[in-house]
């Protein structure tokens, strides 16, 4: 790895290469014999670039631009003898973001283009497969304060094209939509927080997603605890797999809909423990669900309503700096449990 910064007042950047070469020839067991893992090289490398221009004290213009390539030999499975399979992927990402300050709001806009590529070769298969993927994502961003009020406005406008081999042509779709939302900070440690959210998958709107939520934080000389309760409509659009891999998609794919609500418990001591605790709920619909027709092809179909709930628990634990001043330790421990409940189910006799 190498990383560079540089800059003056005006103008300030950073870049960052990092390289991978990896031989994966460990021992491995098969059908009873030692031998080493075949066919397994990685070689793999990365470039980060990043620029920041201050116009002024109000004006600033960043640029990112990452690119990563690999390419990588896929080892036989314990069920053959050996493997010609290589894949090579490409990734590029690049983002321009103007950001204006003044007193008390924000304007941020950005644009962004991505693109993937995936291509897999076996020459003993016969096979050459190749996907690729761009997207371009635009984004506008406003944000006020005034008091104890916090105000912010979203737009954004994205285009995705996608060609695999699975897909067998060429799509394309644009998702749109806005979001806003206001919160009131109240003196004594209360947060109020009322939001919308819409969006569009080409000229299909998404279900319409309010959102609302309360908290309360208090800090006690050491000792802090916070306290949030939410509530909101979520909803997931189909994949470019859903709807078009060739023989299994499902063009008539609806939305997949919730009703989520969570309450959160957080206490800290002293920057040392912290201690978090949430249970969530979910009410799904249209759940998208990959399952075998009559002939026995996998297909994706709208067909269940579940109930699923839940519950997360972490305890962190960091060594006080004056315990020792040149040592830092961290430690946590999580638990989750997740009950989903099918409720419905498009199926004839689906228990599952």
């Amino acid at each position: 790895n190498m990383n560079i910064s540089y800059g003056n007042t005006a103008i300030r950047g950073a870049t960052k290469v990092a390289v991978l070469k990896c031989n994966n020839n460990f021992p491995v067991l098969k059908n009873e014999v030692a031998s080493k893992q075949a066919n397994a090289d990685v070689l793999q490398w990365a470039l980060f670039q990043q620029l920041n221009y201050f116009i002024n004290n109000k004006n600033e213009i960043e640029l990112f631009a990452w690119y990563n390539t690999a390419n990588r030999e896929i080892p036989p499975t314990l069920l053959q003898e050996s493997s010609k399979a290589r894949q090579r992927d490409q990734s590029l990402r690049t983002m321009l973001r103007w950001k204006f300050k003044k007193n008390s709001w924000r304007l941020a806009l950005s644009s962004a283009y991505l693109y993937e590529t995936l291509h897999y070769t076996n020459y003993l298969l016969l096979a050459n497969d190749k996907s690729t993927s761009h997207a371009w994502r635009n984004n506008a961003n406003f944000q006020y304060n005034i008091k104890s009020f916090h105000v912010e406005a979203t737009a954004f406008a994205d285009v995705e094209i996608a060609r695999s081999a699975g897909y067998g042509a060429r799509y394309n779709r644009v998702l749109s939509g806005f979001s806003a939302k206001a919160s009131y900070y109240q003196k004594h440690g209360f947060t109020f927080t009322a939001g919308l959210r819409q969006e569009f998958m080409n000229t299909k709107a998404s279900p319409f997603m309010p959102f609302i939520s309360g908290a309360f934080t208090k800090q006690l000389h050491k000792h802090f605890i916070g306290i949030e309760l939410t509530a909101k409509r979520s909803f997931r659009f189909p994949t470019f797999n859903d709807l078009y891999w060739q023989g299994s998609g499902n063009a008539q794919l609806q939305a997949e809909k919730s009703w989520n609500a969570e309450i959160a418990a957080t206490y800290k001591w002293d920057k040392t423990i912290t201690l978090t605790a949430s249970n969530y709920y979910a009410w799904i619909s249209n759940q998208i669900q990959w399952t075998p027709d009559v002939s026995g092809n996998w297909r994706p179909q709208n067909l269940k309503s579940v109930f699923a709930r839940g519950l997360e628990t972490a305890i962190l634990f960091s060594l006080p700096k004056t315990t020792l001043k040149h040592l830092t330790a961290n430690t946590n421990l999580s638990y989750s449990y997740t009950l989903s409940t099918q409720t419905s189910s498009t199926l004839a006799n689906d228990n599952a």
